[in-house]
This record gives structure tokens, sequence and C-alpha cells, in this order.
């Protein structure tokens, strides 16, 4: 389950055992945008046990 980090609505699905990602979908002060794609592909790869 994608969550958004910066207006996250809680626990989804709590008894299902699906893994909740907080996604950042803005870029920081840098404003650098494959930033915030790196940090969401790795935050996915990381929830779903990939290397």
């Amino acid at each position: 389950v994608l969550d958004n980090a910066h207006m996250s609505t809680g626990t989804v699905l709590p008894d299902s055992g699906a893994e909740q990602v907080g996604i950042v979908n803005y870029p920081g002060d840098d404003l650098d945008l494959l930033a915030v794609y790196r940090d969401a592909a790795a935050g996915l790869k990381k929830a779903m046990g990939a290397s």
C-alpha cells in the first residue's frame, strides 16, 4: 500500500499483512525531482524484499 507521506491517512488494511510504504511526492528545498523518484523506488524495492 502506497502511503502519501505528506498527507497520511494512517494504517490502511491493518489486518491484511500488506506492507505500507510512505512515498514522498514533492522535492525538498533543493528541488531535485530525481531524488524523489530514487527514494520512492528504493522504498518500494525494500518493501518487496528486493536488493
